[in-house]
Order: structure tokens, then C-alpha cells, then sequence
């Protein structure tokens, strides 16, 4: 595992801190880039869709 692969915990974490940064409210992943770039990344290494990897994203 490279320092830049993304892993369940840490797509977890980057849609928490999306959530937290937008009021604990809806979070638009393509309005911020790190989360976005993070379920693309994700769903490419795991071989699944943009979808599967944001509902993984928003089970804590």
C-alpha cells in the first residue's frame, strides 16, 4: 500500500471531513475536490462504479 492509495477508512474519512466542512448537512462530492478525487481514485482501484464508492464513502 502506497502513501497515496485509498483505502475504505480513508475515503471514510475524507466524505467525514466533507460533511463536517459543509454544516453536517448534504454533501455534493464534486464540489470538493480532495473527496472527489479520492471516489475516482477509489473506484478505479477497486474495479466499481463513482456511486458504490460514495455509498462505501457514507457507511460509518
Amino acid at each position: 500500500m502506497g502513501l497515496f492509495d485509498v483505502n475504505d477508512e480513508k475515503l471514510k474519512a475524507l466524505y467525514h471531513r466533507a460533511w463536517v466542512e459543509s454544516g453536517m448537512g448534504f454533501v455534493e462530492p464534486r464540489k470538493y475536490d480532495y473527496l472527489n478525487r479520492a471516489l475516482m481514485q477509489y473506484a478505479r482501484e477497486n474495479g466499481c462504479s463513482y456511486d458504490r464508492a460514495l455509498m462505501i464513502a457514507k457507511t460509518i
